[in-house]
């Protein structure tokens, strides 16, 4: 077991799930290196400091610092003060700082303001972060903060299959890294996962004004961050500040403004009318000591959809089932104009994060999401009638923990707990059934999946540890989630006919069925337990 976990520690990737680092040397004018001089790191926002110790060749280390601008100050007697301000620390990486002190005598201080290289060159993983300028700066229509990871190099959205259906509104992340599939990523929120296990997308959704801050990781996944076989997506929330500080907005959208799809065949214009309002408003509860962030977002939006599907196709089959054929089918009509559809979604959380001690903190936070879509929620592909689509009503709720302590300069211990839950509703709007599906031209009826409800609990607990020595940064932790899943087809399924062409439907030949059956619940739970050990060796000399 010990070599096992000595050969699996030589692997370093990005430094925390939930935070980044500080290293450096202090030297003098000659270049000559300078024992035990006080180095100290000082978040310019909520004034938490942390302070380390040069070790005998002159180096030091910070680990677990929040993501954040800092102030870093060094004193050693004879020596004037040193202070370097805006130090910017990334999720997940490592800032280097060369500091050189100059005699007493020469000056009285020697303050910095440059900032220091971007470059990490102890992270081996291929990384992108997105920090807040650009969270607040790039336009995004749907709000959804995830759009954002599509700037990170070797990222593709992950596009359902037209014709593809499933027992949720999204079918995995929405992204692929490297050409893996969407339900094959890893999604953490302050260092906890926030993965749907059984679609493979993401559960509570986050106000934008509430996301400090995330990382993208294509490759080089550190050991803390095992689970998934594409990529990781580590999110951290916005702590409060000394000052108050809060946004208000509201945005708006008119289909008469908007182009019209070529494809639509239809003489009237698509109407659409979608509106967002939000605010968002964090502070010190206690200066220096306590700090809280809330956001909250609301939309609304009312619109006519196409499905595309040719109104020749649509007659074809209309003079098809006019005459008898498929007496079982309930839907005996195709749809080829435009449709109703509604959505509504509601997204509020509260953070508070609070200094316990002057080395121990507790974050708390509760995240509400409320997603409700009417009419083409699912299947939402081209060629697609109505009555294959449906409406779904999603509610996450999640109330996640931390308590992290610094037992001396060089030791941080970070203990973490989220209790969750999604409780998941589809409605189909053909409820009869059977579905059909004919290859390239159209599928309407029931689909396969539809008419259910769903209910997944998370309860997760990890903890880590991580301690330097010298160059080395040692880490290890455990974790354990239990995840309990509960489904039912309150109605079962009538099936599905697939047939090749227009013609096979007209003979009534299908290429493939797939059996129908009734009323189906299932109920099962899944424990997972994990552990690492890592080191993160510093080449940095």
């Amino acid at each position: 077991l010990a070599v096992c976990l000595w050969l699996t520690s030589s692997a370093s990737a990005q430094t925390s799930l939930v935070s980044g680092a500080l290293d450096g040397s202090v030297s003098d004018s000659s270049g000559g290196r300078i024992p035990g001089v006080a180095v100290t790191a000082r978040d310019t926002a909520t004034h938490r400091t942390r302070e380390v110790s040069s070790n005998a060749e002159g180096m030091f280390h910070i680990n677990e610092l929040p993501v954040g601008t800092y102030e870093v100050s060094a004193s050693q007697p004879g020596f004037a003060p040193y202070r370097h301000t805006g130090i910017t620390i990334q999720l997940g990486s490592t800032v280097h700082l060369d500091i050189v002190l100059l005699s007493a005598s020469v000056t009285t201080q020697v303050t910095v303001t440059a900032k220091p290289a971007a470059i990490d060159p102890a992270q081996t993983s291929a990384s992108s972060a997105v920090d807040t300028e650009r969270i607040e700066e790039l336009p995004v229509q749907s709000r959804n903060y995830l759009n954002f990871v599509l700037l990170a190099p070797g990222v593709a959205s992950s596009a359902q299959q037209p014709g593809r259906q499933s027992l949720a509104p999204l079918p995995d992340s929405g992204f692929t890294f490297g050409g893996m599939r969407g339900r094959s990523n890893n999604l953490t929120i302050d260092g906890l996962d926030n993965n749907d296990e059984f679609v493979g997308s993401s559960r509570t959704e986050l106000s934008l004004e509430t996301v400090q801050e995330f990382q993208v990781v294509n490759s080089g996944l550190s050991a803390e961050a095992g689970g998934a076989s594409g990529g990781s997506i580590n999110v951290v929330t916005r702590v409060g500040a000394n000052e108050i500080h809060g946004d208000a907005f509201v945005f708006l959208q008119n289909g008469s403004l908007d182009a019209r799809n070529p494809f639509e065949t239809e003489r009237v214009a698509p109407d659409l009318h979608r509106y967002r309002t939000g605010v968002a408003l964090g502070g010190p509860i206690i200066k220096d000591r306590t700090f809280y962030y809330t956001a909250f977002e609301q939309e609304h939006s009312r619109s006519l959809e196409d499905s595309f599907i040719h109104p020749g196709v649509a007659g074809a089959i209309d003079g098809i089932l006019a005459g008898g054929a498929f007496p079982r089918l309930s839907t005996r009509q195709i749809d080829d104009n435009l449709f109703p559809a509604a959505r509504a979604e509601t997204e509020a959380s509260a953070k508070i994060d609070h200094q316990l001690t002057p080395r121990n903190s507790l974050m708390l936070r509760y995240a509400f999401t409320n997603n409700r879509e009417a009419g083409d929620a699912f299947n939402t592909s081209g060629l697609t009638d109505p009555s294959a689509r449906g409406s779904s009503f999603i509610q996450d709720n999640a109330l996640v923990g931390a308590l992290t302590s610094v037992f001396d300069p060089q030791s941080v211990g970070d203990l973490r707990f989220q209790i969750a839950d999604r409780r998941a509703v589809l409605r189909t709007n053909d409820a009869g059934g059977p579905g059909i599906d004919i290859a390239g031209l159209v599928d309407f009826g029931r689909p396969y999946d539809g008419n259910g409800r769903r209910t997944e609990m998370h309860d997760q607990l990890t903890y880590t540890y991580s301690h330097n020595i010298g160059q080395h940064l040692w880490k290890g932790g455990a974790t354990v989630n239990h995840v309990h899943e509960d489904t039912a087809l309150a109605d079962g399924f009538g099936g599905l006919y697939i047939f090749g062409s227009l013609a096979d439907f007209a003979a009534g030949w299908p290429d493939q069925f797939r059996q129908a059956f009734g009323a189906l619940d299932t109920s099962y739970a899944v424990t997972s337990y994990g552990a690492f050990v890592q080191d993160h060796w510093s080449v940095t000399q």
